[in-house]
This record gives structure tokens, C-alpha cells and sequence, in this order.
């Protein structure tokens, strides 16, 4: 049984490169075709290379495939979709990345017990948040920190990071995608999720295989 995960925020590949040095016609219709290729995926269930394309089109800005991670890291279900989620944010990048990243230092229970599931034993959310911010910013305040699965107290680490969002708030807000519009609620992203590859495959295999438990 895998009890510990290691964490790719080094991103889903692809997506960094794919900003905006052609034309309005040729991005659209890039998006387009990569919207084709993932209808394919999805029939096919094709987890991984949805994930990729995923990633791709919501740092191009497409709201529905935006949305799909947000409800991830909100309300996905079971634990590993949270975590591939968050780490999903260093190829989508912008403000939306940031924010998203940052809600998860706030004082939540839900965000500072560690986790598991059948995939693994998980750091708190808070930790994982804490090592994919130093990979969505220019020049971050810290690096990544140890991620323990053991509670731990990062209060020093998450001040530090709170000082620096609020002093650098103006321009972070700029970066895109922003993610405006989305919306981060349970009986929206109950909606999502049930038409989400990553999160329907994950509890499928999960309801028919079991959990494991932190003792």
C-alpha cells in the first residue's frame, strides 16, 4: 500500500507554453481543436492526458475547464483529487492559481488535517498549498518546506505569506487567468463534478476498491 505521495508542481506539461504569441484566430482556433481532442478523451477515459488538457485550456482561460479544478480542490472526492488538483495550479498560473492556493492557508480544520484514501496518505492541504505557491510567483518570499503526513504548524511560513500576497496584491490580480465568474460552492460543484473525468474516476475506483485510514 503506497502511504506517502510526491507531488508534480512542476505541472501537467504543455500548458506554460501555450500564452499568446499568434493571432486571436489561431489561439481560438487551437482551443477549438484541443476541445475536440478532449471530447475523444473523455469517451475513452483517458484520465491522465484529460488532466493534461485540462491544465492547458483552463490557462488559456476557458471557464468550464476552470471551474472543473476549482470544484476539485473545493469539493473533490475522495482526497487524491484535491491533491492533483492544487498541483494542476503551476500550469494554469495566473491570479486564479494564487488565489486558489492562498484560500488554503486559512485556519479551516478541513484545511490542515492530512489526508488518505486508497491512492495514498496525504499532507494537510495547507502544506500542499504551502510548497505550490512558491511555483505560481515571481520571486516568492519562501521555497517549498517539508510536507509531513503529521499535523504540523506552519503559522510562521503562512504570515510570511500573507504579508507578501497583501503587499503584492495589485499586481498579482493582473495575471491571467484571473478567474472571474467561478463560482465555489457545493451544489454548483456537485453539478461539475458529476460530469468531471477526474473526479468520477477517482470515487468510482475508490467506492469499488475501498479506503485506507491515518491511524
Amino acid at each position: 500500500m503506497q502511504i506517502a505521495v510526491i507531488l508534480c508542481l512542476s505541472g501537467f506539461g504543455g500548458a506554460q507554453t501555450a500564452t499568446g504569441v499568434d493571432s486571436g484566430a489561431d489561439r481560438q482556433s487551437r482551443i477549438e481543436t484541443m476541445k475536440k481532442e478532449l471530447r475523444k478523451i473523455i469517451k475513452t477515459e483517458r484520465v491522465e492526458d484529460f488532466q493534461r488538457l485540462q491544465a492547458q485550456l483552463a490557462q488559456l482561460g476557458q471557464q468550464e475547464q476552470l471551474q472543473q479544478i476549482l470544484c476539485e480542490m473545493d469539493f473533490g472526492d475522495p482526497p487524491a483529487v484535491r491533491v492533483n488538483a492544487i498541483a494542476k495550479l503551476s500550469s494554469v498560473g495566473g491570479w486564479f492559481a494564487v488565489s486558489s492556493a492562498a484560500k488554503f492557508l486559512g485556519n479551516n480544520a478541513e484545511y490542515i488535517k492530512p489526508r488518505s484514501d486508497l491512492y495514498g496518505i496525504y499532507p494537510s492541504l495547507q502544506a500542499i498549498a504551502l510548497n505550490a505557491l512558491p511555483h505560481l510567483v515571481a520571486s516568492p518570499p519562501l521555497g517549498e518546506i517539508p510536507a509531513k503526513t503529521s499535523p504540523m504548524d506552519y503559522s510562521s511560513e503562512i504570515h510570511i505569506w500573507m504579508e507578501w500576497l497583501r503587499n503584492n496584491r495589485d499586481s498579482l490580480v493582473q495575471l491571467q487567468p484571473t478567474g472571474d465568474g467561478l463560482v465555489s460552492s457545493e451544489s454548483v460543484c456537485r453539478k461539475v463534478l458529476q460530469h468531471d473525468l477526474v473526479n468520477t474516476y477517482y470515487h468510482t475506483h475508490v467506492k469499488q476498491h475501498g479506503t485506507v485510514k491515518i491511524n
